[in-house]
């Protein structure tokens, strides 16, 4: 049964995803402070999970993931606030670690949307966030792994704005498929 609970989750889901995939800097000299902090991300997700656990049992392993990754940017971005300087840096195999959890993460929420999506007779939104999961997944692998070896201020500008733009159009992509699956689910409630 779909409750109006349902339907807000879905939304705070679409503002979770803004505030962990776009990146609005403030920048005051060589620091820059996130408006969009990642941390207000996981903590949207966060107050969504009970939510999904009661549509989608497994979702329940993602909460110690979304807890830990939740508390890591936040540490990130009061070390930035007050120090200037990101810590992310200095603890390479932490940072490591995080990637590797937030990878697990996104592909194990985005099967269980699609899941839910299936079991609400969706199956083209359950299709449309497979795909999303699957190139959002690899895209953020080949991303993670091509940083470790290559710091970004040594990417030349031209594949710099590629992966943007690329970046760019995975987001809206996912926004888009988000919206329209709770805009399928709002129909039907």
């Amino acid at each position: 049964m779909k409750t109006d609970s349902y339907l807000k989750a879905l939304t705070r889901i679409v503002w979770a995803y803004i505030f962990l995939f776009l990146d609005v800097s403030l920048y005051s000299g060589p620091t820059n402070i996130g408006l969009l902090p990642n941390w207000a991300g996981w903590l949207l997700i966060l107050t969504v999970l009970p939510e999904m656990e009661k549509k989608e049992c497994s979702a329940v392993l993602l909460r110690p993931v979304v807890m830990l990754l939740g508390i890591w940017e936040a540490v990130c971005w009061i070390a930035v606030l007050f120090t200037g300087n990101s810590i992310s840096l200095s603890f390479p195999l932490v940072q490591l670690i995080c990637s590797v959890l937030t990878l697990y993460f996104h592909f194990q929420f985005f099967t269980n949307l699609a899941s839910i999506a299936a079991a609400h007779d969706l199956p083209e939104y359950s299709r449309q966030m497979l795909y999303v999961r699957t190139v959002s997944t690899i895209y953020s692998a080949v991303i993670d792994v091509f940083f470790w070896f290559y710091p970004l201020d040594s990417v030349s500008g031209t594949i710099q704005i590629f992966l943007v733009i690329t970046a760019l159009c995975i987001i809206l992509w996912m926004a888009l498929t988000l919206f329209q699956f709770r805009k399928a689910e709002k129909r039907q409630f």
